[in-house]
């Protein structure tokens, strides 16, 4: 069974700025956490998305694992929200795509 919830997190001149939407099919759970960044939580870790592509990833190990910015400034933006600007622990993306296969299992 596949539900919906909407959260506001942040109401400005009564407008949502932002929500969360959460899906569950007890697989998996989507969170919106800004405009264009979503993580789904799968049952070997949590994977998240800037846009449609993969950029983070945690384990059911906790480790944090992140790909280098090759895209844009706002993805840039993203991946500091996830890690909180940790650059140098970031790995170029065909490693990143690598392990998350290999620690997640997932493959868009």
């Amino acid at each position: 069974m596949l539900s919906f919830c909407l959260v506001p997190i942040k109401i400005e001149r009564g407008v949502i700025m932002a929500r969360r939407i959460v899906a569950n099919n007890n697989k998996k759970r989507i969170e919106t956490i800004r405009p264009n960044l979503t993580m789904v939580r799968y049952e070997t870790g949590e994977v998240y998305f800037s846009y449609q592509t993969e950029v983070a990833f945690r384990g059911v190990d906790g480790q944090l694992i992140v790909s280098q910015n090759e895209w844009s400034n706002t993805t840039g933006r993203h991946l500091n929200i996830i890690d909180g600007g940790n650059k140098e622990a970031r790995i170029p993306h065909v490693d990143f795509m690598e392990l998350l296969e290999e620690k997640i299992g997932i493959l868009n």
